[in-house]
């Protein structure tokens, strides 16, 4: 795809995206993050895509906060966004992902004191250490529980985003664990619609395909969140991999399913056989002249 036009359409989607944060409009800088992903898929760019996804989590910090916070704080965190979103490149060919990401890292650095009260402030140590520990114990327990994704009541990856985000937020966090929550949500959003796409009639998730497909996911994001340095480019594409398919189903289904494959309801022998008869019954009558 011409990088020209690319940047075109990127630049358009941030001034967008820009407007709405200095209005307000966060449910509207969702969306904007929701397009740039999209967008992303049609132009077969990965680094727009990651951008999208990061703009998309500073609107859900906001939805969030705006009931929450004080006008004098939401201020605060509107200033530290926009400084993210000033260092955003509107060129394609200048976006560099370990930049992008570091000052992703900041943003939520910056703002994750709005998430915690002042008495757990006051009583948890600041010790990323802890989270270091945390996540890679959760990591290894989605490695070790994946058959559980073939259960279509299994909620493990949300759970294990929830206590990732709950351990960051107490006892703060670094670089690997930021990056590790981006992983793990990409892949809830994915694994959301992929569980409604390959359900199988007996109300379980297709277990050839979650081996074929999500366990690799599961492989690579394992060699990723435990190698000592960051490899932004094996970063990049597995975001883009997940990302494109998460935009992906949503353009066949729409926001996502939450619809459960139906049982097979089992009549006793007595009830089928008297509604056999009153079928029968009924098309003697339709057939009669």
């Amino acid at each position: 795809m011409n990088a020209d036009l690319v940047s075109t359409i990127l630049k358009e989607n941030l001034q967008l995206a820009n407007l709405s944060l200095a209005s307000d409009d966060f449910q509207s800088l969702n969306i904007y993050g929701n397009r740039i992903m999209s967008d992303s898929v049609f132009m077969q760019n990965r680094e727009s895509a990651i951008i999208g996804f990061f703009i998309k989590h500073v609107a859900l910090n906001f939805l969030y906060l705006q009931t929450s916070i004080s006008k004098q704080d939401l201020l605060d965190v509107k200033l530290v966004a926009k400084n993210f979103m000033d260092s955003i490149p509107h060129e394609v060919e200048d976006i560099n992902v370990e930049h992008l990401f570091l000052e992703f890292h900041e943003f939520n650095q910056q703002v994750k004191r709005h998430f915690v009260s002042d008495t757990e402030k006051d009583v948890y140590d600041v010790n990323p250490e802890i989270t270091d520990i945390v996540r890679l114990s959760l990591v290894n327990l989605l490695v070790s529980n994946k058959e559980l994704l073939c259960n279509p009541n299994n909620n493990i990856i949300n759970g294990l985003i929830g206590e990732l985000e709950r351990f960051c937020k107490a006892y703060d966090y670094q670089s690997k664990d930021t990056l590790t929550f981006c992983i793990l949500v990409a892949l809830d959003r994915y694994y959301g619609y992929f569980r409604y796409h390959h359900s199988t009639t007996d109300g379980k998730v297709d277990k050839e395909k979650t081996n074929t497909i999500i366990s690799p996911y599961i492989e690579n994001i394992r060699k990723l969140v435990t190698n000592a340095d960051i490899n932004y480019d094996d970063f990049t594409e597995l975001m883009w991999e997940l990302i494109k398919g998460w935009r992906e189903f949503f353009i066949f289904y729409g926001e996502t399913p939450n619809i459960k494959p139906q049982q097979p309801i089992t009549l006793p022998e007595e009830s089928r056989q008297k509604l056999s008869k009153a079928f029968s019954k009924a098309l003697e009558k339709e057939i009669k002249p």
